[in-house]
């Protein structure tokens, strides 16, 4: 699995065949399947020393 940014660390199909056979089956049963995600960068600066 790619996004716009490459590769998924960690992902491989095998090593989530279980939940995406799940995935597959629902959606065979239910029909199309939405889902959202959401992506959120903190930058943390420092204000410097404190007393």
């Amino acid at each position: 699995m790619t996004t716009d940014f490459g590769p998924v660390p960690g992902f491989t199909a095998g090593k989530y065949r279980e939940q995406l056979r799940a995935v597959h089956d629902r959606i065979t049963v239910e029909g199309m399947s939405v889902s959202h995600a959401t992506r959120v960068l903190i930058e943390a600066r420092s204000l410097g020393a404190r007393t």
